[in-house]
């Protein structure tokens, strides 16, 4: 069985959905993956303002049995902006399992894309070992936080689909981050056919807002989630966050959930609390791997500054 390295803009969207219908047969948190798997899906998730995908995969007898993707973004750091690829997406059949076949498809597409720019993977449990072993490294870890919805004060808010006419501010310029200019706020969170998002910002300043989506719990309840949040000092941080629970509170949501990277002080001032990592379904690491034209040694002393929409599984 051959790997193939090819473009989204060649790929059989069609037979990628049979095989991540048959990879995720069985798998506990089906029904929230559902809404993805579809071909309308995948042609939305590769194809970003910044390019094609790049897919990496193994078919035997005309199925396909193993694959790997890599999707395209901008990263800033310290250093400048690159071109940078998320890669997710890693899949094999349970009837081709054991053969090392993720492990081929990976390789090729670090192979293919490493040495062009950064590499992104947010890897569960069962990927994590193989990434490691491709030459990826931790360098941040989303740390849950959650707070019952308060009753606040009413304010005036915008409450819209599409995002402000701004560039998301990242809360330290030295920090590596996902550029989140209005292309990519629209590709990610507007054109997204699988889940609805929603916007809030201020009408007085549009430069702060964040983006949040529902989230179904047990017992039929439902909380909110925030994506991402964009605010350039602490102050707009508790503005932002205050109304998220007013929208949160108009739609009878019990709790909101954010998940900080780097250090979580700032929202435990803001009275979150930590969420034990056994009451989570996955761990949301980042891994990297820089190309070797990176000073490597450099990269372990800047500061990752990531959010759970950068997390292309959700």
């Amino acid at each position: 069985m051959k790997t193939q390295v090819i473009s989204a803009c060649d790929l059989d969207f069609d037979r990628h959905v049979i095989a991540f219908r048959e990879a995720f047969a069985h798998v506990s948190w089906r029904e929230e993956i559902e809404p993805a798997m579809s071909a309308e899906f995948f042609r939305w998730k590769y194809r970003t303002p910044y390019g094609d995908a790049v897919i990496a995969h193994i078919a035997a007898g005309g199925r396909l049995v193993s694959s790997a993707a890599a999707f395209p973004l901008m990263l800033r750091t310290p250093v400048g902006t690159h071109l940078a690829w998320q890669v997710g997406d890693l899949i094999t059949t349970p009837d081709a399992r054991g053969q090392g076949l993720f492990r081929r498809c990976l390789a090729a597409l670090v192979g293919e894309l490493g040495p062009k720019g950064p590499l992104i993977c947010f890897p569960n449990r069962l990927s994590i070992g193989e990434i490691q072993r491709q030459g990826f490294c931790c360098v941040a870890e989303l740390r849950a936080c959650v707070r019952q919805t308060l009753v606040v004060r009413a304010s005036k808010i915008l409450v819209q689909d599409s995002p402000p006419a701004v560039q998301a501010k990242a809360s330290d310029p030295r920090s590596v981050c996902v550029c989140k200019d209005a292309d990519y706020l629209n590709w990610r969170y507007v054109r997204n056919p699988a889940r609805r998002y929603q916007f809030i910002a201020e009408c007085n300043s549009p430069e702060s807002f964040v983006v949040v989506r529902e989230l179904a719990l047990p017992l039929r309840q439902r909380a909110s989630v925030v994506m991402e949040l964009s605010a350039e000092d602490d102050a707009g941080w508790s503005r932002v966050l205050g109304h998220v629970h007013q929208w949160a509170q108009r739609r009878g949501l019990i709790c909101n959930f954010l998940f900080c990277s780097g250090s979580p002080l700032r929202a435990f001032g803001k009275g979150y609390i930590p969420l034990p990592s056994l009451l989570q379904p996955k761990r949301h690491r980042v891994f990297m791997k820089f190309p070797a034209s990176m000073d490597q040694e450099q990269t372990t002393t800047w500061r990752y500054a990531f959010q759970i929409g950068d997390w292309d599984g959700f």
